[in-house]
């Protein structure tokens, strides 16, 4: 958690940073960014876990799935 809030990334996770149309100049970046978490929490849990992130799309529903 303490690399997301130093990266200011919080948003991602708590759905307060929702994805751009795609046409949106920072839509790119928003996918990097979001990608960038996805992974950072796909490879933070165990292989079994991760496994069950692969064909999600945004870091805050990743994250939500993990709270539940």
């Amino acid at each position: 958690m303490k690399a997301v809030i130093m990266k200011n990334k919080l948003r991602f996770l708590n759905g307060s940073c929702p994805m751009p149309d795609e046409f949106d100049p920072t839509y790119e970046h928003w996918i990097r960014c979001n990608n960038l978490i996805l992974s950072w929490l796909m490879n933070s849990v165990i292989s079994t876990i991760s496994q069950s992130l692969v064909y999600i799309e945004s870091a805050s529903q990743a994250w939500n799935d993990l709270k539940a």
